[in-house]
């Protein structure tokens, strides 16, 4: 059975994706003078949050 749909007529593009959590932590990490891929960071709400949401 061949496939269901035809491709090969579809557009192609190129799509990048950023992960923007892990894009700000990396940048606050850089910002402290921190190796992003080997310090582990908690990106948090501010200390006004009583439930603390933790963004990254």
């Amino acid at each position: 059975m061949g496939p269901l749909i035809d491709y090969s007529k579809e557009q192609r593009r190129a799509i990048a994706f950023i992960d923007m959590k892990s894009f700000y932590a990396s940048v606050e990490c850089v910002e402290r003078g921190l190796n992003p891929l080997s310090t582990s960071l908690c990106v948090m709400s501010g200390a006004d949050n009583s439930a603390g949401l933790i963004l990254a």
